[in-house]
């Protein structure tokens, strides 16, 4: 069994090589997968995760819901399978090693949208380029065992967004602004994709990783990361990303895409804690100081 004293412990093993390589190779012989290269660990996840050559072994245990994490992530992959095109990695084996799940997967090309020093113009192609592979992801067939968003319990606003830079004024706003919004246009989503999850090579988009977080739940819940993150509110990307995904804008648009950010505020907190914070960059950006209600900070982030 991979057993460690304390979460600190656990943590400080993530990006250790000589700790995980011995059980990554391990894996990859029980399913006769002959690596090519040297491996490394990927830096920065909560699950530890070994690279090499065209394969990646990722496992999952001790940290936060790694069950909910590893299933999510499994049955994503068995969705992704529908979409030969869609720049994603392939699910080549799974199991449990020493009492922890795995997958073994395809390696996805390219360099993170964080990493990638991409012109302006490179930059809008890769957001037109994204917006079309979402659009064929929305498009799957989630099947009977990617959790659905109306099934989980009621979600505390309030706790979730105090833990975010929201003004408190905003905040108490939050669970009636998101239970005036139209009903639900329900999709098999990432929900992660932020810039560490988006792999890009001359302004095309070449990977989307890590799938631990993917849900069946409205399509703007897919907004509250590409563009808060991501795209770093730049609306002129936005544009280029909605047009290439042919998304369905709608007058309210703003409003929904404000409304499924503080959903994901609550779900990311469900799921990882009082360190996630959808809204970070939002204060550095906006003159919150000056905006009275939610409804003014849809229309100033999410206006076209």
């Amino acid at each position: 069994m991979i057993t460690f004293a304390s979460p600190d412990e656990y943590r400080e093993s993530l990006g250790d090589l000589d700790h995980w390589w011995p059980h990554a190779r391990a894996v990859l012989r029980r399913h006769g997968l002959t690596p090519t290269g040297e491996p490394r660990a990927a830096q920065g996840g909560s699950y530890p995760t070994i690279l090499v050559g065209d394969l990646v072994v990722k496992l999952y245990g001790h940290a936060g819901a790694w069950r909910r994490a590893h299933t999510a992530e499994l049955h994503a992959y068995e969705v992704l399978a529908g979409d030969a095109e869609l720049a994603a990695p392939r699910l080549l084996a799974s199991g449990e090693w020493e009492g922890w799940p795995y997958l073994v997967i395809t390696r996805v090309p390219g360099t993170t949208w964080a990493d990638a020093a991409m012109t302006p113009a490179e930059l809008t192609s890769a957001a037109a380029d994204l917006g079309a592979h979402i659009a064929r992801l929305h498009a799957l067939d989630p099947g009977p065992h990617i959790e659905r968003f109306a099934g989980r319990p009621p979600l505390d606003f309030e706790a979730a967004h105090t833990r975010s830079a929201m003004p408190k004024r905003l905040v108490e706003q939050a669970a009636a602004f998101v239970a005036d919004v139209a009903p639900d246009d329900p999709v098999f989503g990432n929900g992660d994709l932020f810039e560490g999850n988006i792999l890009v090579a001359g302004g095309r988009v070449t990977g989307l990783i890590d799938w631990g977080d993917a849900l069946v739940i409205d399509r703007h819940n897919e907004l509250a990361k590409i563009h808060l993150s991501t795209f770093r509110c730049d609306t002129t990307l936005l544009r280029a990303f909605l047009n290439g995904a042919n998304w369905p804008v709608a007058d309210d648009f703003a409003r929904r895409a404000m409304a499924m950010s503080l959903v994901r505020q609550a779900v990311g907190v469900a799921q990882h804690g009082g360190g996630f914070d959808n809204f970070h960059l939002i204060p550095r950006m906006f003159p919150v100081d000056d905006i009275a209600t939610l409804d003014e900070l849809a229309e100033a982030v999410f206006g076209l």
